[in-house]
């Protein structure tokens, strides 16, 4: 499931407006999926355990690519 949210979201950020924000974009996400990783393997976490965190992280911003206030609620919904 994991790669299926991977590609989703990637085609997301990279199909919408969010490739003309300076911060809300498909780096930003990348960057925080791999800290998701990094923290989530400190604290031994299971893959279990891991994984909603990773979806998560996915899709904490593609709420940008239809509004900017009030993203989050996009996100949501969008991972939803």
């Amino acid at each position: 499931m994991l790669q299926q949210v991977e590609k989703h979201c990637t085609k997301l950020l990279l199909e919408s407006k969010c490739t003309k924000l300076p911060f809300h974009n498909l780096v930003h996400t990348q960057e925080v999926v791999s800290h998701v990783k990094l923290i989530s393997k400190e604290l031994g976490l299971t893959v279990e355990e891991t994984e909603p965190i990773l979806i998560a992280a996915w899709f904490h911003d593609t709420g940008h690519s239809e509004a900017y206030q009030g993203h989050e609620d996009v996100s949501k919904r969008l991972a939803k």
